[in-house]
């Protein structure tokens, strides 16, 4: 019969050859990892960012005039021709200003015709005097020169030609009054031409042929010159103003194929082109108030147009380069050691560190090359534990 004392310490044999037992058996079955294939395949370069979808050259009609709106014979949606009347304002004001001003002006132009007549003839008849009066005074000088006649007379002559100049230069400032009215009459004309003006604009036409997408005023409300009347465009001519990081912009070039998503997320929804990179970066402002500078590039939407709508926000992905036939491997796979690029390759249940050559990257995978081969297994996100020769269990 065991004693007390033995039957503790074979208790403890037995827990410690359990113990040994499932670390032998632990360390026959590896390290659990996490692996993936090395495949040969098109390796796609893109690069994301995220816009917004605008109308490529929407018209925005806007009120010349102030008044009542009278009547808005179109509503969203309505497709229209350059030409066709889309709002009219109520003209009673403008028709009354205009009959106005133009009563004006013409009592103004009688009173400048009737100026120049008389002015015309005094200055004429002044102008005629004045002459008469010195050749009068030529004459009555030589005279007296010869004693022919008195002082009194050549005085009498100069009085008279002093009086003919007074009265010419009397008759010349009439002519500033004439002056002075034809500048009247000038700006009440141009009153006038004005007033015309807002009469046609107070009835607004259609200056494209395109669809009514917005409209903002009803019958009834009054507007102030200035007052945004409708949006017109084609809903079909869509574009993208996106912005990438400023690292990716050189790689970006006009005409590259872009994938367009919904910001939600899912699979494309519409492609387009880029139709420009702008040469110089921009600074944004995040929501936690972090400076971000972007770079920011316009894309023309080609195809899905009927998923989007001007105003909607999407994820872009420009396809930029595009490696037949490469070895590829998940990015996580990768990693830096010693200085060199290395990754874990499953060899005979085991871990072998390989160093390999890294090329583009694209959606995760990332092109290798080096002592592999396609259709190896490597390791994704190799755990601390794993060294070269560690035993693996994938």
């Amino acid at each position: 019969m065991l004693t007390r004392k033995w039957k503790i310490g074979l208790g403890v044999a037995l827990v410690s050859a359990v113990i040994a037992g499932v670390s032998l058996a632990g360390s026959l079955k590896g390290v659990p990892v996490e692996t993936a294939r090395i495949s040969e395949g098109d390796l796609a370069v893109t690069v994301r960012g995220t816009g917004e979808v605008k109308l490529r050259d929407p018209v925005y009609v806007v009120s010349e005039v102030g008044g009542r709106v009278a009547t808005v014979p179109v509503k969203e949606g309505d497709r229209v021709a350059a030409g066709d009347l889309i709002i009219a304002l109520d003209t009673a004001f403008l028709e009354g200003r205009l009959t106005q001003l133009t009563a004006e002006r013409r009592a103004l132009e009688a009173q400048l015709a009737e100026a120049r007549e008389q002015t015309g003839i005094a200055l004429e008849l002044a102008t005629f005097a004045l002459k008469q009066a010195e050749t009068d005074l030529e004459r009555a000088v030589f005279l007296h020169e010869q004693a022919a006649i008195s002082n009194r007379e050549l005085e009498a002559a100069q009085l008279a030609r002093n009086v003919a100049e007074r009265t010419a230069k009397q008759s010349e400032v009439g002519q500033l009054g004439v002056a002075t009215l034809a500048a009247q009459v000038q700006a009440a004309t141009a009153l006038v031409r004005q007033a015309e003006r807002e009469l046609a604009l107070a009835r607004v036409s259609a200056g494209i042929d395109g669809v009514i997408l917005a409209r903002n005023v009803d019958p009834g409300v009054v507007i102030a010159p200035g007052t945004a009347l409708f949006t017109l465009g084609d809903p079909e001519a869509l574009t993208i103003e996106a912005r990438i990081e400023p690292r990716d912009a050189t790689a970006v070039k006009n005409g590259q194929t872009v994938r367009v998503t919904h910001l939600a997320g899912g699979a494309s929804v519409a492609t387009g082109v880029v139709n420009r990179v702008a040469t110089t970066g921009i600074t944004t402002v995040s929501p936690l108030g972090v400076k971000e500078a972007k770079a920011e590039i316009e894309i023309d939407v080609t195809d899905g147009i009927e998923h989007l709508k001007a105003g909607y926000g999407v994820n872009i992905e420009i396809l930029v380069d595009q490696t037949a036939a490469a070895a590829v491997v998940p990015e996580s796979a990768v990693f830096r050691q010693a200085g060199r690029t290395v990754l874990f390759v499953v060899r005979q249940g085991q871990a072998q560190l390989v160093e390999v050559v890294p090329g583009r990257r694209a959606g995760g995978l990332i092109e290798v090359s080096g002592e592999i081969k396609t259709g190896e297994t490597v390791i994704v996100n190799p755990p601390p534990e794993v060294k070269d020769g560690t035993r693996v269990s994938p």
